[in-house]
């Protein structure tokens, strides 16, 4: 009976965890941001927006994602903020601006409505 017990928890233990992945992934995250970091203190020329805080959102919402392998949406938030300011960066032509808040509304909408679906097939 012990050994079948034993056998058991060796099974459970060797299972692939995708959280487990996920926070090597996270690790991984920040290991490259220090190595960007010590390249640019270095002389590495990187664009001008690359050190900006738009980046940091999105290097925080992939950080999330990748913490919680992408299980839930939280992670879309700080990224599209991030993408959306950095769009206006590189591109001011565009003028994305005015348009952030309703789009960001609407896709947080959509992205609660789906999840409240899912809970309705239970």
């Amino acid at each position: 009976m012990e050994t079948q017990n034993s056998n058991k928890n060796l099974e459970t233990t060797n299972s692939p965890n995708p959280f487990n992945r996920g926070r090597v992934m996270g690790g991984l995250i920040v290991v490259a941001v220090g190595v960007l970091f010590l390249a640019r203190e270095v002389g590495v020329d990187f664009p001008y927006w690359f050190f900006s805080f738009p980046m940091l959102l999105i290097a925080i919402g992939l950080y999330v994602g990748f913490r919680h392998a992408f299980s839930n949406f939280g992670w879309m938030i700080p990224t599209g903020i991030g993408i959306l300011l950095l769009t206006e960066r590189i591109a001011p032509e565009l003028e994305i601006k005015p348009f952030l808040w309703p789009i960001i509304i609407i896709v947080v909408y959509l992205l609660s409505m789906s999840k409240l679906h899912a809970f309705e097939d239970l």
